[in-house]
């Protein structure tokens, strides 16, 4: 289960990264 955890835990932080940098000015639509 720290497995998966961490996975989530990677997820959400690369999530919020890609966020950020949408939020910047660069509207890339991830398909």
């Amino acid at each position: 289960m720290a497995a998966f955890g961490s996975a989530i835990g990677v997820f959400i932080a690369l999530a919020i990264v890609c966020f950020g940098l949408r939020g910047k000015g660069h509207p890339e639509p991830v398909e």
